[in-house]
């Protein structure tokens, strides 16, 4: 049997997104495949809780930690023989070399911008232009650069059936943490604008600020939905008109389903890697770090009710789960 060791963390910092794709990705490989799987993570309790409902967690003991270790004596505890990465917390490449040839394994990992990358055997990356500058020189491996290669949850890849709704509707949803409180940022612009829609605010389990948010509703009379962490969020998708998102993984997700979206950027990075579909008219990008791009926004979102925002409502297919296994295993 395969024996598959998943690197990844979700902590409030640094979102969820790493761990909902490898989450997807382990769960494919265990309906398809014969294989033993299990996850290897440092951080945090909102990430622990949400893997453990699928798979066995190794947790790394922070009080003297050695990377390189600790990768050594999980990857033999649990006889590993495929090490998947989705990471960026400081592995070397020297230590992942060393791990590699220590001890036979195949090394995986998935929108890698660090030098440790080069010992991969496989590598997959959407279409983005940070590529463009990355240096490959001598990389052994095999580089898969394409929509195709980004991973996506298979009920994204199905064609709903559209709601029409009387009232559009504006989904604001910022992530599985939102540490920035991007949610209440977002609600206090949407409020201030003379127009006839709903709003919906789906908020993740590591939300922090959800009594702050409550509180303003209240005070403002505001009219809206909250919905925390719902089981088939792809339901809440399909429901609206357009999403206003923190940049990541549902940023694809709405651009997979034909639904218009205005993204957030948390991070210089996060703004480049939306570039590829802002071309494809499937997103605008409304801020960025902590600067919100307000008569921008407002242009935007009086474009979209007066139903001149150009926009391709056409499926964008991403994804392709069963060609990604068959290549990892």
């Amino acid at each position: 049997m395969i024996n598959i060791l998943f690197r990844c963390d979700g902590s409030n910092e640094i979102g969820m997104g790493h761990i909902e794709r490898c989450l997807v990705l382990a769960n494919y490989i265990k309906k398809h495949c014969e294989a033993k799987i299990n996850f290897a993570m440092r951080t945090s309790d909102i990430g622990f809780s949400r893997v453990g409902k699928y798979f066995p967690i190794i947790k790394s003991e922070e009080k003297n930690f050695n990377y390189y270790n600790w990768m050594t004596d999980t990857i033999i505890k649990v006889s590993a023989n495929i090490l998947i990465l989705d990471v960026r917390d400081g592995l070397s490449r020297k230590d992942l070399r060393k791990i590699k040839y220590n001890h036979n394994i195949k090394i995986v990992t998935i929108d890698d911008p660090e030098d440790k990358r080069l010992e991969s055997n496989l590598a997959f990356y959407p279409p983005v232009p940070q590529l463009e500058k990355m240096n490959w020189d001598n990389y052994k491996g095999k580089l898969n650069v394409g929509l195709e290669y980004y991973i996506l949850n298979e009920k994204f890849a199905i064609q709903y059936k559209k709601k029409i709704n009387n009232k559009p509707k504006i989904l604001i949803s910022m992530g599985g943490t939102d540490p920035e409180n991007y949610t209440l940022k977002f609600l206090h612009l949407l409020i201030e604008i003379h127009g006839d829609f709903e709003i919906i605010i789906l908020i993740g389990v590591g939300y922090s600020f959800l009594d702050e948010l409550e509180k303003f509703i209240f005070d403002n009379n505001v009219k809206c939905t909250i919905i925390k962490d719902p089981k088939k969020v792809e339901d809440i998708f399909t429901m609206v008109d357009l999403g206003l998102l923190s940049f990541g993984v549902t940023a694809y997700e709405f651009a997979s389903l034909g639904i218009p979206a205005l993204y957030m950027c948390r991070t210089e990075d996060h703004k480049i890697s939306s570039q590829l579909l802002c071309r494809e008219n499937r997103g605008y990008v409304v801020g960025v770090e902590n600067e919100i791009y307000n008569d921008y926004f407002n242009r935007i979102i009086g474009l979209f009710l007066n139903h001149l925002l150009p926009f391709n409502a056409n499926r964008l297919e991403i994804s392709n789960l069963k060609k990604i296994t068959s290549m990892i295993i």
